[in-house]
């Protein structure tokens, strides 16, 4: 136990208590302010209506201190179940943001595999293209042909020739025509083959974009989740930084409350002699 001499409006006083001294004269010098605060306001307060209205005014502050500690907690809780539902939250979206961008990739990697697979169409389509101009080529040598048909039905009109060797002509000939029918559904064919294959690039490069746009959103959305996670620990770490500073000053203005009564006790008591010592009829008593 430690033991001081404090002076409160004037009056020396002995204070015993478990903490420092310097912590024993700080509670003094606060009671003794607010008792001077009071009697400067109205000097025809005695010493015990000063003591009781400050004694009051300690306890209100400590009732307001208990209401706010109060407060304070409730809103800790608070804040502690909205951060465990953001904790949460954040934890689905990166579980849901793994899993796209598990599928995503995986979309990729056939995206990939099918534009590889189109490469190769499209190579395929070139040489298509090689083979129709080929055709093309062989379509001018049928004109050709054509042109030495036409020539030699002429020349079978103009001539009288065996019956045997016309019909063998006009085979030929038809022979001749539909080879070149033949010729012209394979160009067509490897045109529409073509047309279908850029189509088909087109679409995917289509797809590729929005699963592309899908997860740069969601990895926004993650980091939204994130700042508003850390901004709640701050407010949270403020909050008990508050509520400490409040528990000490609970912890003081309890200390004060015990002083205060102790002093009411003391200034009763020396009231009491005082009126005695001015009393004659107490003296003898």
């Amino acid at each position: 136990m430690n033991t001081v001499t404090i002076k409160i409006n004037g009056i020396e006083y002995n204070l015993k208590g478990r903490e420092n001294e310097e912590y024993l004269l700080e509670v003094a010098k606060y009671v003794d302010g607010k008792v001077k605060d009071i009697m400067a306001n109205n000097r025809k307060l005695s010493s015990t209506a000063a003591a009781t209205l400050v004694a009051l005014n300690i306890a209100d502050e400590l009732f307001k201190a208990d209401i706010e500690i109060e407060v304070l907690m409730k809103k800790n809780t608070s804040l502690d179940e909205r951060n465990l539902t953001l904790k949460e939250r954040i934890k689905e979206i990166r579980e849901e943001a793994e899993g796209i961008e598990f599928n995503t990739s995986r979309e990729i990697n056939k995206l990939n595999e099918i534009i590889d697979e189109l490469n190769k169409k499209l190579l395929e389509a070139e040489e298509l293209k090689n083979k129709v101009t080929l055709l093309e080529n062989e379509n001018e040598e049928n004109n050709i042909l054509r042109e030495k048909i036409s020539k030699l039905e002429k020349e079978i009109s103009a001539k009288e020739v065996d019956i045997n060797e016309k019909d063998s002509l006009k085979l030929e000939i038809d022979s001749l025509k539909d080879e070149n029918l033949t010729l012209r559904e394979e160009v067509e064919n490897c045109y529409k083959e073509v047309e279908n294959l850029k189509e088909t690039n087109e679409l995917l490069k289509t797809n590729e974009v929005g699963y592309k746009e899908k997860f740069i959103k969601l990895n926004e959305e993650c980091k939204i989740m994130e700042d508003d996670f850390k901004k709640t620990k701050a407010e949270k770490d403020l909050l008990k930084q508050r509520n400490k500073e409040i528990k000490f000053q609970l912890q003081n203005s309890k200390y004060k409350v015990l002083d205060l009564e102790k002093k009411l006790i003391d200034i009763q008591v020396k009231l009491a002699y005082e009126k005695k010592q001015k009393n004659a009829l107490l003296k003898d008593v």
